[in-house]
């Protein structure tokens, strides 16, 4: 079963006071969203349009980059985005060898002028229950070497509060947008930022739709969405966030993209008739807010649990390839390793 399934490698509203460096306008964009809104997707070319939205980049070789994922800006040192993205086997890659990139709408890690901001990676997280296999919490976090700036082109998105983690209900029928430099309807990668407007629906819809893909797989840290008809997330856009808009125009990530199913045994890029499983971020609040209020303290386990307690078993992260020092960067040693790697 597990052969048909990619990674897509790819209310009220109140804003939580408690988030390390959050800011008072956490979510909101100097752009007006036009619809409809990365299969079928729209390019949304504007920088600002979605100033939370991060690019990962993982080091090949000591003069080769590749694009592998897509993440989400929480705070001026946090970075959001899923568990298979920055893990080799169930751990926790090394931190030196990925780079984030934000304030770009172009998939140019070349790109280093304002607005955009290039971030080697301190510490990655992991969440304790991560699995490859079957996508239990398929969520990490990444911290930041040094802060980022925050400007109306480079700002996080708001969290959900702590009291609504559960309440996928409340959300169920609401359009949501998600965003990455996936797949189009080309067969292509796109080099620039796509965005897509996508229905989230209830459990029941999405196991019918696909009991192969979904049976062992949904759960309460998963919300399901897409349009059948209109559009996808597809391969190269895991780790990148579906938001949606609440009250006074912020917007809130409701989900981190993890995966879909695949177009056939024989193609392995992403079926465009079914839908998409995405972490719920309110379930798993709790440890994302615990992560970012603890992880630079010393000894901080690079895999922990979401009971607010360190994990019993420490990971082991894996330190190969080694690097020593950062190599220049030019057109030459900037690749996408997607032809390589689903992600």
């Amino acid at each position: 079963m597990r052969s048909n399934i990619i990674l897509t490698l790819v209310f009220n509203f109140t804003v939580a006071a408690d988030i390390p460096n959050n800011v008072s306008n956490c979510g909101t964009t100097i752009h007006n969203i036009q619809k409809p809104l990365i299969v079928k997707g729209t390019t949304a070319i504007e920088q600002g349009r979605w100033p939370w939205h991060a690019s990962i980049w993982h080091r090949l070789s000591r003069k080769t980059h590749g694009y592998v994922c897509g993440g989400t800006l929480l705070s001026d040192l946090y970075v959001l985005t899923a568990g298979h993205c920055v893990s080799k086997d169930g751990n926790a890659l090394n931190e030196r060898l990925f780079t984030v990139q934000l304030g770009s709408v172009r998939q140019n890690l070349l790109l280093n002028n304002f607005p955009v901001q290039n971030k080697a990676v301190a510490e990655v997280f992991l969440h304790e229950e991560f699995s490859s296999r079957d996508f239990r919490a398929d969520i990490g976090l990444l911290a930041l070497k040094t802060r980022v700036k925050l400007n109306e082109y480079v700002r996080p998105i708001c969290l959900p509060i702590r009291d609504l983690r559960s309440d996928y209900g409340s959300i169920i029928g609401r359009n949501a947008v998600t965003v990455g430099f996936g797949m189009t309807d080309s067969g292509d990668y796109s080099d620039e930022l796509r965005q897509l407007q996508v229905p989230i629906v209830d459990y029941v819809t999405c196991l019918q739709s696909n009991r192969e893909v979904f049976g062992r797989s949904l759960s309460e840290g998963i919300i399901c969405a897409g349009d059948v008809q209109g559009g996808t997330v597809c391969n190269g856009d895991s780790g990148g966030g579906l938001y949606t808009e609440e009250s006074g125009g912020r917007w809130m990530i409701r989900g981190v993209t993890s995966f879909t199913a695949q177009r056939g045994w024989d193609d392995s890029s992403c079926s465009l008739k079914d839908y998409s499983a995405f972490v719920n971020v309110s379930f798993y609040e709790p440890w994302i807010r615990y992560v970012m209020e603890n992880g630079q303290q010393e000894g901080f386990f690079h895999r922990i649990g979401s009971d607010d307690k360190i994990g019993g078993t420490k990971v082991v992260v894996d330190e190969t390839p080694e690097v020593v020092e950062q190599p220049r960067i030019s057109d030459k040693n900037v690749v996408n390793i997607r032809e390589k790697a689903l992600w």
